[in-house]
């Protein structure tokens, strides 16, 4: 037992030595390894919130509300999806280069646009909502 315990702990420690080497001699390849698993996780998510906010109720209630325009929300639901992994693989594209400004912008435009849905969210919720 002790020495499957040690080769395990040689074996854990050889990789991550082997790793750390790699990082130092190529550090754009860990980057870009990291970057596909960050970008099929985003989707991932992404894909999870597009699919809870067609099935929330203020969505159910807006659609019932406003029944002409379903064929408009299923373009821009269809749109939204299919233009998921491309906007996904150009922001991680432009985050390769470690000194660009876009990484700040991208934050800042991040923050700004999760407030403005916060927001739109809030005023079709009170137009939704029948005082009682």
């Amino acid at each position: 037992m002790k020495r499957a315990l040690q080769l395990i702990g040689f074996g854990g420690a050889l990789l991550f030595g082997l790793l750390l080497v790699v990082s130092f001699a190529h550090p754009l390849l860990i980057e870009r390894a990291a970057r596909e698993v960050v970008r099929i996780e985003v989707e991932r998510r992404v894909g999870e919130k597009v699919e809870a906010l067609s099935n929330a109720r203020i969505v159910v209630l807006a659609q019932k509300a406003l029944g002409r325009t379903d064929a408009e929300i299923e373009a821009e639901q269809r749109r939204l999806a299919a233009d998921v992994p491309a906007r996904v693989a150009n922001a991680l594209a432009d985050l390769l280069n470690a000194d660009c400004e876009c990484r700040k912008r991208l934050v800042d435009a991040a923050r700004k646009s999760q407030d403005e849905r916060l927001k739109s969210l809030g005023q079709v919720r009170e137009r939704l909502v029948v005082p009682c």
